[in-house]
């Protein structure tokens, strides 16, 4: 127990505080600010490969990545322009977006599970159990959005069947170890995503009512699209790259994340945190899929409808219009700047 409760000390206290920045390459090429999210696998395995191989170095590209503790500080430093890239959710994506952030999605970052949790004793089985119950979510968030649509589809109203209570990330782990009679203190249930998830479950802190698959997705803002359009197009070739030595070197870039991180999470909860990606199964670049496809499109619209009703934002944009996947495009007919095999550790 002790052990455990050092390693969920440790969890919390990453997601609590970014990572510093650190300029990783010291060569000449184009400057890139990237904003990453140190609590959260399995981007942050990403962002590690592309900090600790000479991927970015191999494709002219200058970057100094800087981590935020989730997506919110991530959103407040893109509309104040102290990021160039950010890897987020499409949740927050569209939030930042319908808040005027003049920001393009230009590719698919994770796929990811979103997840309602109980205590392991609780009489929940199904989310229809729920029905008089409170279930604390982060709200804003994507899981906010997937949990709700969960409760609808059981024939539960949220606020009406179900009593919401907003319940940040960071809070989540404490909580967990509070588990009395079925409930954690005052909540019955709660909405979470990996690496909570993993940790929670594997730790038999937790166990799993429902889980949805959930999105996110690479932003670059419109100053760079415009005034570096090719280092746009390098970039995108390096992201692939990178996902592709991710799945062939999971172990490493694990390693590489704890680290960093000092977080301490066992290799097997990173591991099940990234299985539900599907580029972990990728053996050669060519097998990487960084698209986005017409239903996944339509699932970033309604994080935007849905920003506006729950009183997010103040509008919906139309966020086929604020998609680019045309840098991506080039990249894919590109020619290779680095094959796989070749890709150094710094």
């Amino acid at each position: 127990m002790r052990l455990f409760s050092h390693r969920m000390g440790s969890l919390i206290l990453v997601l609590l505080s970014a990572c510093s920045s650190r300029d990783v390459n010291q060569k000449n090429g184009t400057p890139l600010r990237i904003g990453w999210q140190t609590g959260w696998a399995t981007q942050g395995q990403l962002a590690q490969v592309l900090q600790h191989t000479d991927i970015l170095d191999r494709h002219g590209l200058n970057a100094d990545f800087k981590g935020f503790s989730y997506g919110g500080p991530l959103n407040e430093a893109a509309l104040a322009g102290e990021v160039d890239v950010i890897f987020t959710a499409d949740q927050p994506a569209a939030t930042l977006i319908a808040r005027g952030g003049k920001w393009k999605i230009v590719a698919r970052l994770i796929d990811f599970r979103a997840c309602v949790l109980v205590p392991p004793s609780s009489p929940v089985h199904a989310i229809g159990d729920l029905r008089a119950k409170t279930v604390a979510i982060p709200f804003g968030s994507t899981t906010h959005r997937i949990a709700l649509q969960m409760f609808k589809t059981a024939g539960l109203t949220p606020d009406v069947d179900v009593k919401l209570k907003n319940l940040d990330i960071l809070e989540q782990s404490a909580l967990a170890q509070t588990a009395s009679n079925g409930r954690w203190g005052g909540v019955d249930a709660m909405a979470s995503w990996d690496p909570t998830v993993a940790l929670l479950e594997s730790n038999k802190l937790a166990r799993p009512v429902e889980c949805q698959p959930a999105l996110s997705v690479v932003a670059i803002t419109e100053n760079l699209l415009r005034s570096e359009p090719d280092a746009v197009v390098r970039f995108l070739q390096a992201y692939r790259l990178a996902y592709a030595y991710y799945a062939t070197h999971a172990t490493q870039a694990n390693e590489w994340f704890t680290k960093e991180t000092g977080s301490r999470l066992p290799s097997g909860v990173l591991d099940t945190a990234a299985a539900y990606e599907r580029n972990m199964k990728a053996t050669r670049l060519a097998d990487v899929q960084v698209g986005l496809s017409v239903a996944e499109i339509s699932r970033i619209q309604e994080g935007a409808d849905f920003g506006l009703a729950q009183k997010l934002t103040t509008m919906s944009p139309v966020m086929r219009e604020a998609i680019d996947l045309s840098y991506l495009g080039k990249a894919l007919a590109a020619k290779d700047v680095v094959r796989l095999q070749d890709v150094k550790v710094r």
